[in-house]
């Protein structure tokens, strides 16, 4: 998700603007990975959490914009990306803010925010590559 809001401020006119309005789980100008805990569970928790409603308000911020081309494409996969690999925590009807990583996998399932036309393949069920 954070490949995606970054792909955003590199195409969207005026996103960075947006998303420095809205971001609350990371910084998405600095390079590598969100500094957290890695090891602790509640913050990986609240750091998805954030990254989804940092997504979600960016998609609302844009929405009316009219866009074309590559800005059009970076908005939707990042929708795209935003609802498939997420869903509610445990105890949550999604409308408190509170998402976890998906325990499913989506049909047809975007796996690279570089090359979203790539697709796993498989050789048997231990031999995945993509």
């Amino acid at each position: 998700m954070i490949s995606a809001i970054r792909r955003v401020a590199r195409q969207v006119p005026g996103a960075d603007e947006q998303i420095a309005q809205v971001r609350t789980g990371h910084d998405y100008s600095a390079p590598g990975k969100p500094r957290i805990d890695w090891d602790d569970q509640a913050a990986k928790d609240a750091l998805v959490s954030a990254l989804v409603n940092d997504a979600k308000a960016l998609l609302a911020a844009l929405a009316k914009a009219e866009l074309e081309g590559e800005a059009e494409f970076a908005l939707a996969l990042l929708a795209l990306v935003a609802g498939q690999d997420v869903e509610p925590a445990e105890g949550s009807d999604g409308t408190d803010g509170r998402w976890r990583i998906a325990r499913k996998v989506a049909p047809d399932r975007v796996v690279s925010i570089v090359d979203p036309d790539s697709r796993h393949t498989r050789k048997s069920p231990e031999n995945r590559r993509d």
